[in-house]
């Protein structure tokens, strides 16, 4: 009798290791599922923000492209002279005024040879970059996401 009951105990104990480790599946996964998924939104959010920021730059490059020098502008002459401090920006601005940082990522505005149009490269602090190619002083660009 002492060796059933021993027995049987030992199957009980055997249930409990076998649904403790079931358990421990079942909660590994729902962490990595939650962590993929949560890890993808924080991907797009980091691109709508790049996005949202990379527009207003190019819209503020094309307005100083078509305001007077007397305010400051370019007079429709070409981009060659653009900088960040230009547009008013001054913090976050790399020495060269053609790099421009801020809490979503880096802003980097590349002249063309002609100087009749400009790249906006956007990369994400947490992932994410934005490539806007050839934007004329008209343009409505559309981006390259990557």
């Amino acid at each position: 009798m002492a060796v059933e009951k021993t027995l049987k105990k030992a199957g009980n104990i055997g249930e409990y290791v076998i649904l403790g480790i079931l358990a421990l599946i079942l909660i590994s996964s729902s962490l990595a599922t939650t962590v993929q998924f949560l890890g993808s939104a924080s991907n797009r959010e980091s691109i709508d923000a790049l996005v949202q920021d990379s527009l207003g730059i190019i819209a503020a490059i094309q307005k100083w492209h078509r305001s007077s020098s007397v305010l400051g502008g370019a007079d429709r002459e070409g981009f060659e002279d653009f900088s960040f401090q230009k547009l008013g920006f001054i913090d976050g601005v790399d020495p060269s005024g053609k790099i421009m940082y801020n809490s979503n990522g880096r802003y980097t505005v590349e002249i063309a040879e002609d100087a009749q149009s400009f790249s906006l490269v956007a990369q994400g602090h947490r992932g994410g970059r934005v490539v806007y190619e050839n934007v004329g002083p008209n343009d409505v660009p559309d981006p390259d996401i990557q």
